[in-house]
């Protein structure tokens, strides 16, 4: 089923009784793709469910372009951390400049799992403004599994980075990871659809 035919269908789903068929839903519209999914995404992220909200937030990725900024936007800055986690996953499949920017605010959210997915999301736009970004991070993060997370994330990525390998230099190693981490392993950002952003 595709074309016309699959957002009427999952048009339908989203307003159905149960969340967990408006939370497949949401995310099946990530295998529709473009900015056609776009009004239903929108409505989905205004869903009561966390988890309709969280899968419309991933699905946005798949819109790509500046027309999901608006709508990234306020998933940003849900109350549900989960939302703002997969609204930050997928922050570099919009465009690099607008993405440095809202991953600059996302390093300062009070939940791990966003910060960490920031960091990861970081390494994943590159340059100099997101090494950067990282670099300050170090200087400033207090929870030690996050601090390792980030510290890892400049050797991975900015490892052959002359600025990057001075800077580590300066700054404490990272201890080993707890037995019980607090922040969930998130280095597995989900592969972009095609973009010409970048």
């Amino acid at each position: 089923v595709g074309g016309a035919k699959a957002l009427a269908l999952l048009e339908k789903a989203l307003a159905d009784q149960d969340q967990g068929v408006r939370a497949h839903a949401a995310y099946a519209l990530s295998n529709v793709g473009g900015e056609k999914i776009l009004a239903l995404i929108e409505k989905a992220l205004a869903d009561q469910d966390q988890g309709v909200r969280a899968n419309a937030a991933y699905a946005l990725g798949y819109v790509g372009g500046v027309k999901a900024l608006p709508p990234l936007e306020k998933a940003l800055v849900e109350q549900d951390p989960g939302v703002r986690d997969h609204a930050v996953r997928i922050l570099t499949w919009v465009g690099r400049e607008k993405a440095l920017a809202l991953l600059e605010k996302a390093l300062a959210d009070q939940d791990p799992r966003v910060r960490s997915s920031a960091a990861y999301s970081l390494g994943h736009v590159g340059g100099e403004k997101a090494r950067d970004l990282l670099l300050a991070q170090l200087q400033v993060e207090k929870n030690p599994n996050l601090y390792r997370i980030t510290y890892e994330v400049v050797q991975r990525d900015y490892g052959a980075d002359l600025a990057a390998k001075h800077a580590l230099e300066k700054l404490p190693a990272p201890a080993q990871p707890e037995e019980e981490e607090d922040t969930p392993a998130t280095s597995a950002i989900p592969p972009p659809p095609p973009t010409e952003d970048f």
